[in-house]
């Protein structure tokens, strides 16, 4: 990407990241359009973290303070703009040792994980951290944020059902498909 696509990608859109993807940005030089001011990679192996648990006072799940396993590498990451907490990492003692999911300026979501590409992500499927993600995606879409705003379709309680939304000739058209070889007696949309 040239230096202008990646300043139109932050000013013209909400951008969910993952870790690798954040460190990379700051050590390019261009952490500063994501509100990244330092970013410190830590392998799993480090014993630096432990777990991560929620920080935004909300429950999700049913579940205030709920604690998530903290998945493959973790990238701590310093922000210079406005960070909304989601999830912090702690140690083994229970110390706070850096922010983990955060929303940044309104406009980046940062999951500082580094992705497991033999996993496929699976990690995303932990249901905590689905809800959080549901939940910024919804605030985001709700409060307008990117100029691709607007309505956000997911589904529920179904991570292998894929929801694909398009609009053809002034009609709607709203595609499900299961890829698991499961059948799906309900389906939350």
């Amino acid at each position: 990407m040239s230096e202008e696509e990646i300043y139109d990608l932050f000013r013209h859109n909400f951008v969910l990241m993952e870790g690798e993807a954040a460190y990379t940005l700051f050590d390019m030089g261009y952490g500063h359009v994501a509100g990244i001011s330092r970013a410190v990679w830590h392998t799993n192996e480090s014993g630096y973290k432990s777990y991560a648990q929620v920080c935004d006072g909300r429950k999700y799940c049913g579940l205030a303070d709920a604690r998530l396993s903290t998945p493959y590498d973790y990238i701590e990451i310093e922000y210079s703009g406005n960070a909304m907490l989601k999830t912090e990492v702690k140690n083994q003692y229970n110390e706070t040792v850096g922010a983990a999911m955060a929303v940044v300026n309104n406009k980046v979501f940062i999951l500082p994980y580094a992705v497991d590409w033999y996993g496929e992500g699976k990690w995303l499927l932990n249901p905590f951290r689905e809800e959080i993600i549901k939940a910024v995606l919804m605030e985001a879409a709700r409060a307008g944020n990117g100029d691709s705003a607007g309505e956000i379709i997911f589904t529920a309680d179904a991570p292998y059902v894929t929801p694909y939304y398009y609009e053809v000739d002034g009609k709607k058209v709203l595609m499900l498909v299961n890829s698991s070889n499961d059948d799906i007696e309900k389906l939350r949309i």
